[in-house]
C-alpha cells in the first residue's frame, strides 16, 4: 500500500472530481447552459437641478450624464466636490439613491486633467476589457476602492485632455450593471 500526504490525497480527490466532471452526456452543444441577455436597468432623465450642478464644473461638464438608473435621488445625496491640490486635482459628481432592494442605485463621475490613477489605487481591480462606447474608446474594470466607494464597475476613457471614470454601484448578475453603465455612456454621445 502507497502511502500518501495529505496534500497528495487532496490532489487525487480532485482529479477524480474532474476527470468525473467530463463525462460526455450528449452532444457539446446540449450541455452548454445559455444565460439570458444582458438586461439594463431602466434609465430616466437626469434632474435640472442635477445636471446643472454638475455642469458648474468644467471638467465634469463635457461627461455629466443626460440619463440614470431610475430611482429616487434626494437633494442630501447629490454631491460636487473638488479634491486635491495644484497638480493632483480632481472633481467628483456623484448621486446616492434612497435604497432598494436589489439595486443599489449609486452613480459617481470622476473627472482630472492630471489622471485618475492615485484615485484607484486603494484596492485590487478586476480589468472587464477595453470596450468602445459611443465612441469612447476605455477600460472597463470593477473597482473595490474607497474613491468608488466599493464594488462598482467603471468604464475610463481620456477626452481632450482630462481623464473620466463614471462608475455605477455593482449588482448580481453583473452583466447587467455593465450593461446599464453602457447604456449610460452611450447615452451621452
Amino acid at each position: 500500500m502507497v502511502a500518501l500526504s495529505a496534500a497528495a490525497a487532496a490532489a487525487v480527490v480532485v482529479l477524480v472530481v474532474v476527470v468525473a466532471g467530463r463525462r460526455s452526456d450528449g452532444p457539446p452543444a446540449a450541455r452548454e447552459r445559455t444565460l439570458p441577455p444582458a438586461r439594463a436597468a431602466a434609465l430616466v432623465q437626469l434632474r435640472p437641478f442635477d445636471r446643472r450642478l454638475c455642469h458648474a464644473s468644467v471638467l465634469l461638464g463635457p461627461a455629466c450624464p443626460r440619463r440614470v438608473p431610475a430611482a429616487i435621488y434626494p437633494r442630501r445625496g447629490v454631491y460636487l466636490a473638488p479634491h486635491g491640490g495644484p497638480g493632483e486635482r480632481y472633481d467628483r459628481f456623484e448621486l446616492i439613491a434612497m435604497p432598494r432592494r436589489g439595486r443599489p442605485q449609486h452613480v459617481v463621475l470622476f473627472a482630472s486633467r492630471y489622471g485618475l490613477d492615485r484615485v484607484f489605487t486603494s484596492a485590487p481591480r478586476v480589468r472587464l476589457g477595453r470596450p468602445t462606447w459611443g465612441g469612447l474608446r476605455g477600460v472597463l474594470v470593477v473597482d473595490s476602492s474607497r474613491a468608488a466607494a466599493g464594488d462598482h464597475v467603471v468604464f475610463r476613457w481620456r477626452s481632450r485632455g482630462v481623464e473620466y471614470a463614471l462608475a455605477l454601484a455593482a449588482w448580481k448578475p453583473m452583466r447587467d450593471a455593465v450593461a446599464t453603465l453602457r447604456a449610460i455612456v452611450v447615452g451621452e454621445r
